[in-house]
């Protein structure tokens, strides 16, 4: 057959048996011409292959709901990773053995945090096959995710951020720093900081997280951001969009709750 096995990398046959060569023979060749049917691209009910389910997946479910930044990284996985080293699998027939074939091309030129974010794409992918009742179950549910490299996270100690934010010139940056350090702000919620944000609660001056600043590069329109995602456009390809939680950055060292 004309298509390869992912696994072996051979070509996929089959066998009958019969009372005569002749018998045998066509017995294979019925078989043959079922699976020939089975792969056909026009038949209604043909299982789709993981990059023709994954593909659609991307564009129907995850486009429409997820952040414009959410959708390119799961579709640059899907046809930079998963397609390339098991697109042309059954959908039905996805063992935890493709995960890991996966796992090593992954890590031939991309690190292992790549490698298990292109492993948590296909587990989605499955769960949603399962809901839509294209497959009965989802065999990658519960794998073991592949192993990230170790490395040391810095963090700066309190005298060091206050020597940072004491040379810090340029006032804009150094209120950025200050930020920071005393709230526990992400990057995008502090340079997104509206003044409706800045509340009291029970006497005490906290920032009410409702907004961070977000850069969609692909996106200038409002038209082409999905309705579940509520954004404001800023300029260019700058947005404020919502967090994935809102809750208070109280402004006291370390505090954030």
């Amino acid at each position: 057959m004309p298509s390869e096995d992912p696994i072996s990398g051979g070509r996929r046959r089959v066998s009958a048996v019969g009372r005569t060569r002749t018998e045998a023979m066509d017995s294979a060749k019925e078989k043959l011409l079922e699976a020939v049917k089975e792969d056909d691209p026009t038949k209604p009910d043909r299982m789709p292959t993981v990059a023709e389910w994954c593909t659609q997946w991307v564009e129907d479910v995850i486009r429409p709901r997820r952040s414009p930044n959410t959708y390119r990284a799961y579709e640059t996985h899907i046809r930079c990773g998963i397609t390339p080293a098991i697109g042309n699998v059954r959908l039905d027939r996805v063992r935890p053995s493709h995960a890991r074939l996966l796992e090593r091309k992954e890590t031939e030129h991309n690190s292992g945090a790549t490698a298990r974010l292109a492993q948590t794409v296909l587990t989605r992918a499955l769960d949603d096959a399962v809901r839509e009742g294209i497959i009965d179950r989802n065999l990658l549910d519960g794998l073991e995710p592949p192993a990230l490299e170790p490395r040391e996270t810095l963090v700066l100690t309190p005298d060091q951020a206050r020597r940072l934010i004491g040379v810090e010139p340029d006032p804009k940056w150094r209120l950025l720093w200050r930020l920071l350090f005393a709230t526990g702000m992400r990057i995008g919620e502090a340079l997104g900081l509206i003044p409706e944000e800045i509340v009291d609660v029970d006497r005490r001056t906290c920032i009410r997280v409702e907004w961070q600043l977000k850069r969609f590069p692909h996106v200038t329109d409002a038209k082409d951001m999905p309705r579940a995602y509520e954004t404001r456009h800023v300029g260019g390809t700058v947005w404020l969009a919502r967090p994935m939680r809102r809750d208070y950055a109280c402004c006291s060292p370390g505090m954030r709750g």
